[in-house]
């Protein structure tokens, strides 16, 4: 910016300067010339530091949406690791955590995660659906947040069925 205002004034000197050279065609030619291309080169520059601006925020967005990514990545791992963890101590709470990781894998649209998450929950089925142990007769339903997403369709049968075998446990 300093540079452009030091540009303004040299400009405003040589154009004084022509008015009492006018008598001398080459100068003010010349004069003209340099301030022609100092505008020129000003405008170059300022285009250029707009395209730098515009990287700049581009590189952010990516930054973002990568933030983003780990963020939804993370809770996942998260929900998962607990569910794996209260699989045996806790089951309902393991179903929880379970459906918890399921529904932020819909989110971000990682299937390969949500086949995760309908696989340990069908292991759990298969560890702790034969147990005669009380705390295992629960009642499991497909939270609203699962069902409202609009990839659920493509494991809703597979989750029913799941689900279907757990709701068989308090019987």
């Amino acid at each position: 910016m300093n540079s452009m205002i030091s540009s303004i004034n040299l400009t405003i000197v040589l154009m004084s300067c022509c008015s009492q050279w006018a008598s001398v065609p080459e100068i003010v030619l010349a004069l003209v010339g340099v301030c022609t291309t100092l505008i020129v080169g000003f405008n170059i520059v300022g285009a250029l530091r707009i395209q730098e601006i515009e990287k700049r925020i581009n590189k952010l967005s990516d930054l973002e949406a990568n933030i983003l990514d780990m963020k939804e990545k993370t809770n996942i791992a998260l929900h998962l690791t607990w569910g794996i963890a209260l699989f045996n101590a806790q089951p309902r709470s393991a179903i929880k955590e379970f459906l918890k990781a399921f529904q932020y894998s819909l989110e971000a649209n990682d299937f390969l995660r949500a086949h995760t998450c309908l696989n340990n929950l069908e292991k759990m089925v298969k560890n702790a659906g034969n147990s005669n142990n009380n705390e295992n007769k629960i009642s499991i339903e497909i939270p609203q947040e699962i069902k409202n997403n609009k990839n659920y369709k493509v494991f809703e049968k597979e989750l029913n069925r799941i689900l279907g075998e757990i709701n068989k446990w308090k019987e």
